[in-house]
């Protein structure tokens, strides 16, 4: 790539700047990337906002909720919202439609994580965690519960569903990663990941029996769920990792904290290349159409950044310099939002 150098070594990337949402008189308290289609989701008091990278108003509102929204998500085919409120609230969103075509209730506090399918056909799944400590397993034909599962001591940080379907996975800040077995109910194992401010995030691999955890002791730790075995734990990082996601094909977990995102070969052990960018609060982490979005939030906005996921480095054997490269320097383009204004949100560039 144009970052080599004679020597193989590879530089740094840096994320480019691709939107930035400003709220003129609130803020946002979640946001996800849909990578394929291109569009934003935030929340914020009360209302849910829909865009794409393009315009400067939002493509749809929705205000079910009467609380703020605390977490948010895409589903796989990018065709519905998944958004909890800080009263434990789940609305699904069709967004085509601009129709809620489902409401859970049933946390008893703050909705905390989302976690959807990894496939199509099983998108009437979907798995919730909570301020309350409780994992929930949400049936979309039915509209009710599938399933509590009780056990962590404080509050959820992060479910995922197993590619199969047969397994939950959930992350707290009571330091442990549970996985849950669906059909049975129970918790078949209990991993002890981190004994300092908790696990962050959660992550199935989707090509193999393993999961993945942000720790908060500033690890990555990576178990085989058929040995019920640590497989990996990374060397310390400089913060703490929030947001986690795999590449497609399972071969490399994508870790995003305050200053970077970094590529790491969990097998091996070993970081294959880093991508900066600037200190702020990750709220997503998304890849998928050959690149990887970040969601970052500082203040009243949130700024999408993305990468060429074909510019890093997967090769163990290639050094990664200290130096970044200059390459993918951009203007970012500002939106700036007002609720319940009749005037047009307007637009401005900034380096």
């Amino acid at each position: 790539t144009s970052n080599d150098d004679e020597s193989g070594v590879i530089h740094r990337k840096k994320f480019i700047g691709v939107k930035e949402y400003q709220s003129v008189d609130s803020r946002f308290y979640c946001a996800a990337v849909a990578p394929t289609r291109r569009f934003t989701l935030l929340g914020d008091c009360s209302t849910i906002t829909l865009w794409n990278f393009t315009e400067a108003k939002p493509l749809e509102y929705n205000d079910s909720f009467t609380s703020d929204a605390s977490v948010c998500d895409f589903t796989l085919d990018e065709r519905y919202a998944v958004v909890g409120s800080k009263k434990g609230t789940i609305i699904v969103w069709n967004f085509d439609q601009n129709k809620t075509v489902a409401t859970f209730k049933g946390h008893m506090n703050q909705c905390s994580a989302i976690g959807v399918p990894r496939d199509v056909e099983s998108e009437n799944l979907l798995a919730s965690g909570s301020r309350d400590t409780n994992v929930k397993l949400w049936d979309m034909r039915s509209k009710k519960a599938a399933g509590t599962f009780k056990g962590h001591e404080e509050l959820v940080t992060g479910v995922d569903i197993s590619p199969d379907n047969q397994y939950i996975a959930s992350s707290s800040l009571d330091g442990s990663v549970k996985v849950w077995d669906v059909c049975g109910g129970k918790c078949i194992k209990t991993f002890a990941a981190s004994a300092v401010l908790g696990v962050k995030d959660i992550c199935f691999n989707p090509a193999q029996y393993c999961v993945a955890a942000a720790c908060g002791d500033r690890r990555i730790r990576y178990y085989d769920l058929n040995t019920f075995e640590l497989i990996s734990a990374s060397h310390k990082d400089s913060t703490p990792c929030t947001k986690i996601c795999f590449k497609a094909d399972g071969s490399c977990l994508y870790a995003a904290n305050t200053d970077n995102m970094k590529a790491y070969d969990l097998e091996a052990n070993c970081v294959l290349d880093i991508v900066m960018k600037p200190h702020r609060k990750v709220l997503d982490l998304a890849c998928g159409g050959d690149f990887i979005f970040v969601a970052d939030h500082t203040n009243k906005s949130v700024i999408v950044s993305s990468v060429d996921e074909r510019l890093l480095n997967f090769d163990q054997a290639v050094e990664i310099s200290r130096s970044v490269s200059n390459a993918g320097s951009a203007a970012v383009k500002q939106t700036f939002y007002q609720k319940n204004s009749g005037s047009e949100p307007g637009e401005s560039y900034g380096s």
